[in-house]
């Protein structure tokens, strides 16, 4: 039984996580490629390895060249959902967006990290417990 799951909106695709996320990289990002992918003022996600994850459905995958990376970030091409982000400057983990986990996962998410929150929107208001990360 997998220790965690999750998928797109329209059910078109579903992983499987084997194995617990890296606590040191349960992000939230404020980045503006996060505020556009998410249609949000920012993402929260959590790194997991490659190998601990298991598909059903094939996402569809944007790249994103930055200066001195690509970011792959991934959705479910019917219904748009967006699923997790990889990036080449690390590439073993992807990085789940952690509101596409199954509610019954029972995910407990925590920041370890807050990032790029010079790009914070002034809307986007965070928790007392982000304000002072980087």
């Amino acid at each position: 039984m997998a220790d965690y799951s999750g998928g797109c909106l329209c059910g078109a695709i579903h992983y499987e996580i084997e194995g617990q996320p890296d606590e040191r990289m349960q992000i939230t990002c404020h980045c503006r490629d996060c505020q556009q992918i998410t249609g949000a003022g920012h993402a929260r996600s959590m790194g997991v390895r490659n190998d601990l994850v298991r598909w059903s459905g094939e996402p569809s995958v944007f790249q994103i060249q930055h200066e001195k990376s690509v970011v792959d970030t991934a959705f479910c091409g019917a219904c748009g959902s967006p699923l997790y982000k990889r990036s080449s400057n690390m590439p073993d983990l992807i990085f789940f967006h952690v509101g596409s986990l199954d509610p019954e996962s029972g995910c407990n998410w925590r920041p370890a990290m807050t990032v790029y929150t010079d790009r914070r929107q002034p809307w986007d208001e965070l928790p007392a417990l982000e304000v002072n990360q980087q």
